[in-house]
């Protein structure tokens, strides 16, 4: 069995001295600046990117935060970013109504769909007002009966110089001419106020059963016929007058017709309708 043998000393056998170490490499010499108009001068080289950071390794500084970027300066308002342009509806889709933004001030409002402005009631036609009526188709009446008799009066006028004509007159043409001439006269004033009458007998209808047509005729009609009156009162004074002759029942004729073709007048126009019942 051999016997261990101790290490051998490296040194044995030596002057017993050790090598100093190698002198250290000198830094790199700085790159001289550049010279102006030098020409073409190598740009110095970056510094090279510190190596990523090993997990476990320790701590690490973390990585340079980028700047950010420059905002708008003080007092100087952002500019506003456009709108994205809303998609149009598709083809054949009807497109939807848009709201109607709230007005700033007071704005009348707008009636609810299907809510009906009221009207104003309407009060009943008045007692004096249908009275009136009955007055104007008593009138009515009164005249149509004149006109009926003018128009009977005319035509027998014609019918008695027709027939007496001749053994009066030895010019028999003459005679029926002026027959016929005052009886178509009186014929067609009666014509005439026939029809005024029954026109008036309708506005009189019309009046009594609350018509505004109605009302409009009586009103016409008293203005007009009230007008005539009042100058043939007026004429029946003056001729009575001049010749002195007694024309006084005529004029109380004339002057009941005039007072009731006034009051229909007034009644008509200022008291057709009474107040509206609650």
């Amino acid at each position: 069995m051999t016997e261990e043998q101790p290490p051998q000393d490296l040194g044995a056998g030596a002057s017993g001295e050790v090598p100093p170490p190698p002198p250290a490499a000198p830094p790199p010499a700085a790159a001289p600046p550049p010279v102006q108009g030098s020409g073409w001068v190598q740009p110095p080289a970056q510094p090279a990117a510190a190596p990523p950071p090993v997990q476990g390794s320790g701590w690490v500084q973390p990585p340079a935060q980028p700047a950010a970027a420059p905002g708008p300066t003080w007092g100087q308002p952002a500019a506003p970013t456009p709108p994205a342009a809303a998609a149009g509806p598709a083809w054949g889709q009807a497109q939807a109504a848009a709201p109607t933004p709230a007005p700033s001030g007071w704005a009348q409002p707008q009636p609810t769909a299907g809510w009906v402005q009221p009207t104003a009631a309407k009060g009943p036609v008045t007692i004096l007002a249908r009275i009136a009526g009955l007055v104007i188709l008593l009138l009515g009446l009164f005249w149509g009966l004149a006109g009926v008799v003018l128009i009977i009066g005319g035509s027998a006028f014609r019918s008695f110089f027709d027939q007496l004509g001749g053994p009066l007159s030895t010019d028999s043409n003459s005679v029926d001419a002026a027959g016929n001439l005052v009886g178509g006269i009186f014929v067609g004033v009666g014509i005439v106020i026939l029809v005024l009458a029954i026109v008036e007998v309708l506005g009189g209808l019309g009046t009594m059963l609350g018509k505004t047509w109605g009302r409009i005729i009586g009103i016409l009609y008293s203005l007009v016929f009230g007008s005539f009156l009042l100058l043939g009162v007026s004429g029946a004074t003056r001729a009575a007058s001049d010749t002195g002759t007694d024309t006084g029942a005529g004029v109380i004729f004339l002057l009941v017709m005039f007072a009731l073709y006034l009051y229909s007048f007034v009644v008509l126009l200022l008291r057709w309708r009474g107040s509206a019942r609650a």
